[in-house]
């Protein structure tokens, strides 16, 4: 079962471990390139809440969500983990979680980069429909990428 935590201090040493991992997309393309302040600075300032997803008493993701400045009662989030499966798994758990946010907002947002199949794979599996491509927004591994948004209604 999957287990959500708000960051605060203590908790930042479990964290730079999750950005040692090269796919780890939490609010950047290029996680192993990060400081320990630069992991700070995306989770203290870019994000308004930030969660530790636990598994069995292990850290193994975050979950950050931030107003979104554009639109109208709409929330941003990211949810990113050192294991994309295991999220696939507990699609449930995690649709209850974001059942919390939908109550103060009318839509949840997510970008996410053609390049991370398992971020595109996780926000279709949680209802998430794709409302528009950014076309070559991201530089790496060389070349230019896509961003994809991603939007879920509230009803």
């Amino acid at each position: 079962m999957l287990e959500l935590k708000k960051i605060e201090e203590g908790l930042f040493q479990p964290i730079y471990r999750l950005f040692e991992d090269d796919s780890f997309y939490f609010g950047t393309k290029r996680p192993k390139t990060l400081t320990e302040g630069d992991i700070r600075k995306i989770i203290l300032k870019d994000y308004n809440a930030a969660f530790l997803i636990f598994h069995k008493g292990m850290p193994i993701g975050i979950l950050g969500t931030k107003e979104n400045k554009y639109h109208v009662n709409s929330l941003n989030m990211d949810i990113r983990s050192r294991d994309m499966n295991l999220l696939l798994e507990n699609i449930a758990v995690i649709n209850k979680w974001l059942l919390d946010f939908q109550q103060e907002y009318q839509e949840l947002r997510a970008q996410v980069f053609n390049f991370d199949d398992y971020g595109k794979i996780l926000y279709k599996n949680l209802s998430f429909q794709r409302e528009a491509v950014l076309k070559g927004h991201v530089y790496k591994f060389n070349q230019y990428h896509d961003v994809l948004l991603f939007a879920k209604k509230v009803n």
